[in-house]
């Protein structure tokens, strides 16, 4: 009776590490994380000059490449998502925002939306 307890008492011990791993927190994707994949612009009356770029591919290299064949690299910084383009280093500079859990991307310039993409 007492080795059937004491293997009851493993068993329960090892089925508690076990599940252990599948009870803890999901881990939080980083931010800058959350822009890799194709984004397609959705319609929009605003003009900017994202607005003719209708499809960004952003890389987890840091890099991206538009339906218009420009390419470039991106970086977030002090809270903004910042575009350099590869033909002249031209950059853009946005404020961001994720909705949809993390399944649409708005591109914010001058507190108006310059752009929305979807994943």
């Amino acid at each position: 009776m007492k080795k059937q307890l004491i293997f009851f008492g493993m068993g329960v011990i090892l089925l508690a590490v076990g599940l252990s791993g599948c009870l803890g927190s999901v881990e939080e994707i980083a931010e800058i994380d959350k822009f890799v994949g194709i984004w397609n612009q959705q319609a929009t009356e605003l003009w900017h000059e994202l607005t003719d770029i209708p499809t960004i591919t952003f890389l987890s290299n840091r890099s991206f490449i538009t339906s218009k064949n420009t390419i470039g690299t991106y970086k977030l910084e002090e809270e903004k998502l910042v575009l350099t383009f590869d033909d002249g280093g031209r950059t853009l500079s946005f404020s961001y925002q994720f909705s949809d859990v993390n399944k649409k991307l708005y591109l914010i310039d001058s507190n108006e939306i310059a752009a929305e993409y979807v994943n």
